[in-house]
């Protein structure tokens, strides 16, 4: 996929795409976990990217204001197609993209 670059958060490289819709990139598994971290320390904010992930799962906002993660075999259609359903993948690999290499 190619995406901008927004922020790390927690466990997640957080980036989005040409219509401002976000997708998190799981790079540790808890804040002990450097295993990836130089690596993400490279991002740029706002630096187009080409990311590989694998597919993880939902970040699913609900009635109550804490955001609730539900792995890929649980997730329904109507969880899918909820606009507020935020996409989260294991980040593989990511290479950063000129600006002619965005546009095609």
């Amino acid at each position: 996929m190619k995406l901008f670059f927004q922020e790390l958060k927690g466990n997640y490289a957080i980036f989005y795409d040409w219509n401002g819709e976000t997708v998190y990139y799981k790079y540790r598994i808890n804040k002990f976990d450097k295993s990836k971290l130089k690596q993400v320390r490279k991002l740029s904010e706002g630096a187009a990217y080409e990311v590989n992930g694998l597919w993880e799962g939902l970040i699913v906002f609900q009635v109550s204001t804490v955001p609730l993660f539900k792995k890929a075999s649980e997730i329904s259609l109507e969880e899918k197609k909820e606009k507020s359903s935020i996409p989260v993948f294991d980040l593989v690999e990511f290479k950063e993209l000129s600006l002619d290499e965005i546009l095609y």
